[in-house]
C-alpha cells in the first residue's frame, strides 16, 4: 500500500504527517490536514505559515461558538495543535514566531479548561530563571506512577501532552511535562541554549516534583532527541525508577566523535539500544556540539547500571 504524501516538499509532508499524530487524542483532524496542505504551495514556506494558521483562527472560532464541553474542547486543542504547526518553519527572528507558540499555549488551556482535565501549568527555578512545565494528575484511580516527559530540539511542551500525556492520564498516571534549556520558552524567553550536562535542569525539575507528589514510581520518558539527553540525566539522577528512551539516536555521534574507533563505537551503540545508553562513549554525552564523551569523562567512576 502507498502512502498518501501531502507535499513534494520533503520537510512539509513530514510535518503534515506529525501534524496528524496528535489526532489520537484531539490534536489534529485528517480532513482539516489535508485541506491545509491542498493549500500550501511547493516549498513555499511564506504559505505553510500562512494556511496552517489561517485552518488554526476557523477550528478556534468554531469551537469557541460550541457549548458542549467536548466538543469546544477537543476544538480548541486541534487549533492549538495547528498553530504549533504554523510557526514551525519560522525564522527564530520572525515575531509571529513568539505570538504563534503564546497563542496556542492559551488555545491549549482554554482545550484543557474546557474538558475539565486536572492539569496545572508550572514555571520551575533554575539556574537564575526558570523552565516551564505542565502537571497533570488522572480523573479517575491513580497508579501513583509519575512520567517524567522531555521533547527533543523542536518539540513543545503542548505537543508532549498529545504524544504521551493524554495516553498516560487515561491509564492513570500523574504526568509531567518539562521543556529545559535550549528548548520552548527557556529558549525564547531566556535565552538558555541546550546543555549537555542534561542532569542540571532535570535535577531542578525532580526537586520541583518531589515537594508535590510522593511516586510510587518515578519513570523518565524522552522523545526524540530528548532521549539522548535523558541517557545523560539518567546516568548521574538515582531518583528515575525507569527510562523510556523514544529515541536516542545513538548514530548522531558516531561520525564525529568515534572516528578514531568506528568499529568498536559503532558495536556499542548497538549493543546500547535496548538500555539507557549510559556505559557507552557514543551516548552517555550530547551530541559533537556539546559534548561527545562518556559518563566517565564527565566525572563519574563508573556509568550507574541503566534503570530500565
Amino acid at each position: 500500500m502507498r502512502r498518501i504524501r501531502f507535499s513534494r516538499t520533503p520537510a512539509f509532508d513530514f510535518e503534515a504527517l506529525r501534524g496528524l499524530w496528535a489526532a489520537a487524542y484531539d490534536g489534529g483532524e485528517f480532513g482539516e490536514v489535508a485541506a491545509v496542505m491542498a493549500r500550501v504551495r511547493r516549498g513555499d514556506f511564506e504559505s505553510w505559515y500562512r494556511e496552517w494558521s489561517a485552518m488554526a483562527d476557523r477550528v478556534a472560532a468554531r469551537g469557541r461558538t460550541y457549548g458542549e464541553p467536548v466538543s469546544r474542547g477537543t476544538a480548541l486543542l486541534r487549533a492549538a495543535n495547528y498553530l504549533r504547526q504554523a510557526e514551525f518553519f519560522l525564522d527564530a527572528a520572525d515575531p509571529r514566531r513568539a505570538a504563534a507558540a503564546t497563542a496556542g499555549a492559551d488555545l491549549f488551556d482554554a482545550g484543557m479548561d474546557a474538558l475539565g482535565m486536572d492539569v496545572t501549568r508550572a514555571r520551575i527555578p533554575y539556574d537564575g530563571a526558570d523552565l516551564e512545565a505542565l502537571f497533570m494528575r488522572p480523573a479517575g484511580p491513580d497508579t501513583r506512577t509519575v512520567l517524567v516527559v522531555q521533547g527533543g530540539f523542536d518539540s513543545t511542551l503542548e505537543e508532549l501532552y498529545f504524544m504521551i500525556g493524554a495516553a498516560a492520564v487515561r491509564r492513570g498516571h500523574r504526568v509531567l511535562m518539562f521543556t529545559g534549556p535550549g528548548q520552548g520558552s527557556a529558549l525564547r524567553e531566556h535565552g538558555m541554549p541546550f546543555t549537555a550536562e542534561w542532569e542540571r535542569p532535570t535535577r531542578a525539575v525532580l526537586d520541583w516534583l518531589g515537594g508535590l507528589v510522593e511516586p510510587r514510581l518515578l519513570v523518565g520518558v524522552g522523545i526524540s532527541f530528548g532521549g539522548h539527553l535523558l541517557a545523560r540525566a539518567a546516568a548521574f539522577e538515582p531518583r528515575y525508577d525507569g527510562v523510556v528512551l523514544y529515541d536516542y539516536f545513538p548514530g548522531m555521534l558516531t561520525a564525529r566523535s568515534c572516528t578514531t574507533c568506528p568499529g568498536r563505537c559503532a558495536a556499542r551503540s548497538s549493543a546500547c539500544r535496548g538500555g539507557c545508553g549510559a556505559p557507552s562513549p557514543c551516548t552517555a554525552g550530547s551530541t559533537p556540539r556539546f559534548a561527545g564523551g562518556s559518563a566517565t569523562r564527565y566525572g563519574r567512576s563508573a556509568p550507574r547500571r541503566c534503570p530500565a
